[in-house]
C-alpha cells in the first residue's frame, strides 16, 4: 500500500498527511512512502498491526511541530506506538528537498537557487549560484520552533560546499526569534582571512561561544529563524586567495550547496593531543608523561631537522621508539617553510621526501594527516594533498573542533595552541567549553620545557596538569577520551559513518 495513493504529501497539511499515512498503515501488509521530501504530520508516534511493515524512502523527512526530523526505515515494526528511529549523533533542523519556508535575497547581482539532486556532497541539496556583482546573498530558514534553545548547548551547524572558496569572503550567521530581535551573530571568515581557505565541505558552528557581536538572547526565548549571510567583497583579491591575478570576490561566478541545519545530539568531546616539528623535548618531556598515562599522541615531523642537533632535535631512533610506543607520525614536510600558491609545487616536493621517508622507515600510522606548515593552505594545495592522500589536515586557527566535519576527513580542523599565550586554566576552559558545546579540542604543541618561555613552549606542570585535568574529566563521563589522532578518529568512526 502507498501512503502516496492514500493522499501523503508533502505539499498537504499535517493533518492530511497523518491520516492517509494511518489510513495506510491500518490496511497492514507492506506499507511504503518513497516520494522524497518533507511530510508534515501531528505527531511522532502512529499505531500499527506487528505484521505491518513500514519501508520509508531516501530523502524522506516528517516535520512535527515544525522540527524536521530524519527517519530511517522502520520494518520489521512492533504493535503499538512507534516513535520514528532518527538518524544518530544530528538532528535535522532543515534539509533541502523543497525550498518551502526558505528565502533568498541578494544584492548587486542574481543568485539562483535551486535543489540539486545530485550534489557534489552526495544525494540533495539547495545550490546557491553566484553571479558576478553579487555582493551580498541572504538565505532565512524558519518554520520550527526551539524553546529555550540558548539555555541548552546553543549550537546550530550548517553544512555547505564550495567548488571554489575564494569567491566568498565571509558568512555571517544568525539565529533568533522571528524576525532576528533578539538574536545571535556568528562570523565565518573564508576568503578574507587565512582561517578557512579550502573548498569544498565546510562546518559552520553557530553558537555563543562562536558569537561576533553581543547575543541579545534570553535562556528563555524561542529560537523560530536562521539566515546565512553571504558577503563577497568588491575589492581586489590578494595573498593565498587571490583570484587569477586579483579578481574581487564580488566579481567571480561561483556555487555554494548547503546539505542542511543540524542540531547536533549528545556526543561527548574527545582532546586530541599533535606536536608539530622535531624537538628534542618530545622525548625528554613529552614521551615520560605520556607512558606514565598510558596515553599517544600525533606527531608531525620537519625531517631536516631530525638527527642534525641532538642537544635541539630528535634522532630517528628516538622517532622508531615514539611510533613503537604507539604514538602517530606524519609529514610536516622537510623544513617550517609554509605554503604560498607561487611555491606550490616547492610545497607538495618538501611534503612527498618526508613521507617517502616515513614509509622507508616503517613509519606508516595516519600518514592521512597532515599539519599545515605555520597553518597556511589554499583550495589549489588542498586539492593537491587530497591527491596523495591525505584525509585529516590541521590549521593553526585558534577555535573548538565542530566534530560533525569528522564524517569524511576534514582539511581545516582549528586548534588550541600550548605556548606562554595559553595558561593551564585557560587550556582546561576550553575543554569545558567543548563539552557545553559538545565539540572536540585538537591541541597543537611544538616544545615542552621547564617553563612555558615563549609562543611554542609549553611548561612541564603545564602540560602533565592538563593531561591529568583532561583523564579527571574522561573518567567522570564528560568527555570521552584524550589521545592521538589515529585515537580520535577510531572513536569517530565507531560512533557512526557519516554524520550527514
Amino acid at each position: 500500500i502507498s501512503c502516496e495513493d492514500a493522499g501523503a504529501s508533502p505539499d498537504v497539511s499535517a493533518e492530511t498527511n497523518t491520516r492517509a499515512i494511518q489510513e495506510a498503515l491500518n490496511g497492514g501488509g507492506l506499507v511504503t512512502l518513497t516520494k522524497p521530501g518533507t511530510y508534515r504530520v501531528t505527531a511522532d508516534s502512529l499505531t500499527y498491526a506487528s505484521t505491518t511493515k513500514f519501508m520509508v524512502g531516501p530523502g524522506v523527512k516528517f516535520s512535527v511541530g515544525g522540527v524536521i526530523k530524519p527517519l530511517r526505515s522502520l520494518a520489521p515494526v512492533v504493535t503499538g506506538p512507534k516513535t520514528y528511529a532518527r538518524i544518530p549523533q544530528h538532528r535535522a533542523l532543515r534539509e533541502f528537498y523543497t525550498t518551502q519556508d526558505v528565502t533568498n535575497s541578494a544584492t548587486g547581482g542574481t543568485v539562483t537557487a535551486s535543489i540539486d539532486t545530485a550534489s557534489p556532497m552526495g544525494g540533495t541539496a539547495l545550490k546557491l549560484a553566484f553571479g558576478a556583482g553579487v555582493t551580498q546573498h541572504d538565505l532565512t530558514i524558519s518554520g520550527f520552533s526551539l524553546p529555550n534553545f540558548t539555555a541548552g548547548t546553543a549550537k546550530i551547524v550548517v553544512v555547505m560546499y564550495f567548488d571554489d572558496a575564494r569567491g566568498m569572503s565571509q558568512i555571517q550567521g544568525f539565529y533568533g526569534t522571528t524576525g532576528f530581535s533578539p538574536s545571535l551573530q556568528a562570523t565565518y571568515a573564508i576568503a578574507n582571512n587565512n582561517i578557512y581557505n579550502a573548498s569544498k565541505t565546510h562546518i559552520f558552528s553557530i553558537h555563543p561561544n562562536a558569537a561576533s557581536v553581543t547575543n541579545t538572547l534570553a535562556t528563555t526565548d524561542t529560537v523560530a529563524a536562521v539566515r546565512l549571510r553571504f558577503q563577497r567583497s568588491g575589492s581586489a583579491s590578494t595573498g593565498n586567495m587571490i583570484i587569477g591575478a586579483g579578481t574581487a570576490p564580488s566579481a567571480y561566478a561561483m556555487n555554494c550547496w548547503i546539505k542542511g541545519f543540524y542540531i547536533v545530539e549528545r556526543s561527548l568531546p574527545f582532546v586530541v593531543l599533535t606536536f608539530d616539528d622535531a624537538s628534542r623535548s618530545w622525548v625528554d618531556y613529552v614521551r615520560p608523561a605520556l607512558l606514565q598515562r598510558n596515553l599517544r599522541v600525533t606527531f608531525g615531523v620537519n625531517k631536516n631537522d631530525v638527527g642534525t642537533n641532538n642537544a635541539l632535535f630528535v634522532t630517528s631512533s628516538q622517532l622508531s621508539d615514539l611510533y613503537n610506543d604507539g604514538n602517530d607520525l606524519s609529514s610536516h614536510n622537510l623544513t617550517n617553510t609554509a605554503f604560498t600558491p607561487a611555491t606550490i609545487t616547492n610545497y607538495l616536493d618538501e611534503y612527498r621526501q618526508c613521507r617517502d621517508w616515513m614509509y622507508t622507515n616503517g613509519w606508516t600510522r595516519r600518514l592521512d594527516y597532515h599539519p599545515w606548515v605555520q597553518g597556511t593552505h589554499n583550495p589549489d594545495i588542498c586539492d593537491a594533498m587530497q591527491n596523495e592522500g591525505v584525509k585529516y589536515a590541521r590549521t593553526v586557527n585558534p577555535k573548538n573542533f565542530e566534530s560533525a566535519g569528522m564524517y569524511d576527513g576534514y582539511m581545516m580542523m582549528p586548534v588550541l595552541q600550548f605556548g606562554n599565550a595559553m595558561s593551564l586554566a585557560q587550556a582546561t576552559a576550553r575543554v569545558d567549553q567543548a563539552i557545553t558545546r559538545q565539540q572536540d579540542v585538537i591541541c597543537m604543541g611544538h616544545s615542552i620545557a621547564a617553563t612555558s618561555s615563549d609562543t611554542i613552549t609549553w611548561s612541564n606542570d603545564n602540560w602533565k596538569g592538563f593531561l591529568d585535568a583532561c583523564i579527571k574529566k574522561r573518567d567522570a563521563g564528560q568527555i570521552a577520551g584524550i589521545g592521538s589522532m589515529t585515537d580520535y578518529i577510531n572513536y569517530r568512526k565507531r560512533l557512526v559513518t557519516s554524520y550527514f
